[in-house]
């Protein structure tokens, strides 16, 4: 995915090691890494994050890093007093995990050393953790690009068209080639946001076999209606990077509205298509495009749908 990390409080507080030095934290945690999943023992260095001036005080946080193509799956920071990358922290949202403030959440990171096997002579190494996580925080937020545009897809028109809110998936997708790191190589890329997931079959993102299940992004069951107003359950989006290594060589232009969006239907795997003649599976939209509630047809919400499939893209119709 693509990213923001921005720097909202390195604690100024002092601790004392086993050998009793006192010594200040902040002075102790560096390199801040981020993973692209959790058996990814590398992680990708988020480059000179800690240094600069912080404060907690929300009118003046200074230090922001973009990270490009890479991966929140996990957390570390490397500690001075051990040399080691310590995974000590939590995840802090609003109220719940649910309320990740408009897709942006906090990182939390604990203070804690222990000395290597075998040096157990240096008690300067060793450190307690006090539970209290603010020794580091750190907030993630999407990056969203301004050329982005909407996808909506509707899964049950592919087995009986009895459902026209085109709202079963709702995604923004940007499509360029870059340097991946994870691939070592240039690949041709989608970065992508998951908007609304108001289909009950399983629906992919990218393909069965290489993409992503939407209501698996949004930590719910397949049955689970998300963001749809009716009936649904709210979460806040989901962003990713979505390889198209198969779809063209890297260096060649790509459509976002050919990524392919495939659904487990009654009759089985479907690829989603939008075909002359045929009741469209799925739409390209621009991204102030506001998506209908669940069960209600998108030619209620916006009644100028009709003579738009009739006329084509001369008329605007939303």
């Amino acid at each position: 995915m693509t990213f923001f990390v921005h720097q909202v409080h390195r604690s100024e507080n002092t601790y004392r090691d086993g050998a009793n030095n006192e010594f200040k934290v902040a002075d102790n945690m560096n390199q801040l890494r981020v993973y692209f999943s959790e058996d990814d023992m590398v992680g990708e260095h988020v480059n000179d994050f800690n240094s600069g001036t912080q404060t907690a005080n929300w009118e003046t946080i200074v230090g922001a890093t973009y990270m490009e193509s890479s991966g929140t799956a996990k957390f570390s920071y490397h500690n001075v007093k051990d040399s080691k990358d310590h995974f000590e922290y939590i995840i802090i949202a609003g109220a719940n995990i649910d309320q990740s403030l408009a897709g942006y959440y906090y990182v939390g990171f604990d203070f804690y050393a222990r000395h290597p096997e075998g040096q157990e002579a240096n008690k300067n190494m060793d450190v307690d953790r006090d539970w209290v996580f603010n020794d580091w925080i750190v907030r993630i937020s999407p990056a969203e690009f301004d050329d982005s545009q909407r996808i909506l897809a509707e899964d049950l028109s592919a087995d009986d068209g009895s459902d026209f809110d085109y709202n079963d998936v709702v995604f923004d997708a940007r499509v360029q080639n870059e340097w991946v790191a994870s691939e070592n190589n240039n690949m041709l890329v989608a970065h992508i946001t998951l908007r609304a997931a108001g289909g009950t079959m399983p629906l992919y993102i990218g393909g069965k076999e290489k993409g992503k299940e939407v209501h698996a992004l949004c930590g719910v069951d397949t049955g689970t209606m998300v963001n749809t107003n009716n009936r649904t359950v709210s979460k806040a989006p989901v962003s990713f990077t979505l390889i198209l290594r198969d779809a063209l060589q890297w260096n060649e232009t790509y459509n976002v509205k050919d990524i392919p969006v495939v659904v487990d239907g009654k009759k089985g795997t479907i690829t989603l298509k939008s075909e002359v003649g045929q009741a469209s599976e799925k739409l390209c939209v621009s991204t102030s495009f506001q998506w209908c509630d669940e069960r209600e047809p998108i030619d209620q919400r916006y009644p100028s749908f009709k003579n738009w499939v009739r006329e084509g893209d001369s008329l605007t119709w939303y």
